[in-house]
């Protein structure tokens, strides 16, 4: 029988996002063979998130929707009580601002079932505007999740390493021996309105040190809805140093997988004094833009999202001095991890 699939839909205020997304969970193309179901676990929210989407979805949902609240702030709270309450093998996280193709269930289940060793899959982000986008947008999509890999279905475990949060889907098998084992997301990522960001690669990093594998595939095609709020400059100002910021609580994963290379050892890379002074490094190289704000501000300026990610990036290492190294050693000693060193021609 196909894996079963949980559509789990980590929700903050959502009300006003989840009419167009819920819409197209409704459309979907699914045979009878594969089971599924929508969560929607209700972060907290005030604008009766929770209500509207059972009123919504009674009009035409074609399969059980089930509203859970998780009252501790912070979407890796609301991720962690999906994978609790899922039914389903499959556990396919889609934002509240996703619209994901008609056969989206379907080809999840399908991906996931055509290798057991698959711990997680994504597919192509494609960005809905509000308004017209500002000429700099296709340039540093990436930054929202907006985007793709390659033109055909790949394994990314070694390449790129990491696959877009939104439409993330995970076996919960393989999460499910990551937290039994005692692995502990040490990313809060978004929490309200708050721009924090990178659990999803970091439970990407962790199912790759515990062998499982991470699948891309172009199919699996959502639409990301970008409100005008978000193309604005300096919304992607404070989105870059956030992503900064989220890379010094990855730097462990990178650093238990990568050989000794260049003659560098593990002992240098991870070390802060070593990491802070290649970031100062990095951040002279933007030249002004490292220094006055105002020179952040000029749209379309590489430079400055360049400098805003080092910023946030050095900020979160000056935060981390106390226990930067022992993090490293504890993902590097992790009794969930399997994997000791990534291929030569792909570590990463």
């Amino acid at each position: 029988m196909p894996f079963g699939v949980s559509v789990t839909i980590c929700c903050y205020n959502s009300a006003r996002r989840l009419g167009a997304t819920l819409a197209h969970l409704a459309a979907q193309v699914v045979s009878d063979s594969i089971p599924w179901e929508v969560l929607i676990i209700d972060n907290n929210s005030n604008d009766g998130t929770g209500d509207y989407a059972k009123e919504l979805w009674a009009k035409n949902g074609r399969a059980p929707l089930r509203v859970i609240l998780e009252p501790r702030i912070g979407l890796a709270h609301a991720r962690e009580r999906g994978f609790e309450d899922a039914k389903h093998e499959i556990v396919s996280f889609v934002d509240d601002d996703n619209w994901v193709s008609a056969e989206w269930v379907s080809l999840v289940s399908e991906v996931m079932e055509s290798d057991r060793a698959i711990g997680a899959c994504g597919g192509l982000c494609e960005a809905v505007f509000e308004t017209p986008p500002p000429l700099w947008f296709s340039r540093f999509q990436g930054s929202y999740a907006v985007g793709g890999v390659t033109a055909t279905a790949s394994d990314v475990t070694w390449t790129r390493g990491f696959l877009f949060g939104a439409g993330l889907s995970i076996r919960k098998q393989a999460w499910m021996e990551l937290r039994q084992a005692g692995f502990l997301p040490g990313l809060s990522d978004r929490k309200g309105n708050a721009l924090a960001s990178g659990g999803d690669t970091e439970i990407c990093r962790a199912l790759r040190l515990a062998n499982w594998k991470l699948r891309y595939d172009p199919r699996l095609c959502l639409k990301h809805f970008m409100p005008s709020a978000r193309l604005d400059w300096n919304y992607l100002r404070r989105l870059r140093r956030a992503l900064g910021a989220s890379t010094v609580g990855l730097d462990a994963y990178t650093f238990a997988t990568r050989r000794n290379r260049w003659g560098v050892s593990k002992l240098i890379l991870g070390n802060w004094v070593f990491q802070t002074v290649m970031t100062l490094k990095e951040l002279a190289s933007c030249g002004a833009a490292a220094i006055y704000p105002s020179k952040r501000g000029l749209e379309g300026n590489e430079k400055a999202l360049q400098a805003e990610f080092l910023l946030g990036r050095l900020n979160a290492l000056l935060e981390s001095r106390a226990d930067y190294g022992r993090r490293a050693q504890k993902i590097c000693q992790a009794p969930w991890r399997k994997v000791q060193c990534a291929p030569f021609a792909q570590a990463s």
